[in-house]
């Protein structure tokens, strides 16, 4: 019984051995791929900037001008005539309205609002020519002074209107005046001395101002401060006519 167990034992210790003694399969070699080199872009000049296009602007229009829109013509340019406002009150004027004749209204005072015109001054204005106009001026209190609704045509040559009535008187002598009477055609005496006291006269080669007269028709006299000269001028119209006002009354010798 022993030996029979022992002979297949003997057989698996020699099989056992067999394989281990059989030599391992070679195992294949592993082939590496190559990887191609990266090209290599050319390095940039840090100093060069690629190039830009300025952005293409339109010319800005001129202050209160309205640019075309697209695609319309520019308007042709209007023309334009002066008008110069004369202050023959002795009050400061504090709007003056220009108007179209046919509007229905009298639109916005031109004078802005802290800007007036004192007695004796004048102003321009430039209007659109070839129209007709109406004026209008008040004072600082709203007060009407003159309303002139006669429609005068400006076309192109410059205009003057007065606003109220009163003389400009002009020593182009060369003597001083001290005394200046206006009196109705008809008056009895020549009345008061119309030279402001505080003025006291006229020196040659001065101006003088004289405002708030009523329409009505003049006679004038001036006399020299030695009493060696008179001037004397009769019926003198002055009306609210911005032909006629204020009267410009020159003295020579």
């Amino acid at each position: 019984m022993r030996l029979r167990l022992m002979i297949p034992t003997i057989v698996a210790v020699v099989v056992l051995a067999a394989c281990s003694a059989a030599p391992a399969p070679e195992a294949e070699p592993q082939v590496e791929a190559e990887v191609p080199a990266a090209t290599e872009a050319p390095a940039a000049d840090p100093t060069e900037l690629p190039p830009t296009e300025a952005p293409t602007q339109e010319a800005p229009a001129e202050l209160g001008e309205e640019p075309p829109a697209q695609g319309e013509e520019p308007a042709e340019p209007v023309d334009m005539v002066d008008v110069t406002i004369t202050n023959a009150t002795f009050s400061p004027i504090c709007d003056v309205f220009i108007s179209p004749h046919e509007d229905d209204s009298w639109g916005d005072s031109r004078l802005g609002r802290y800007q007036q015109i004192e007695p004796g001054d004048s102003l321009d204005f430039a209007v659109e020519a070839g129209r007709l106009y109406d004026f209008m001026a008040m004072d600082c209190d709203t007060n009407f002074i003159e309303v002139d609704e006669t429609g005068w045509a400006l076309e192109d040559i410059a205009f003057e209107w007065a606003a109220g009535v009163g003389i400009t008187l002009q020593n182009n002598s060369s003597k001083d005046v001290c005394t200046l009477y206006v009196s109705n055609v008809g008056q009895s005496d020549s009345g008061p001395n119309q030279i402001a006291a505080d003025v006291g006269q006229v020196p040659a080669g001065d101006v003088y101002f004289l405002f708030g007269l009523p329409d009505a028709v003049y006679n004038l006299e001036a006399l020299s401060c030695d009493g060696e000269f008179s001037w004397t001028v009769s019926d003198v119209t002055l009306t609210q006519d911005v032909l006629t006002s204020p009267y410009l009354w020159e003295l020579v010798d």
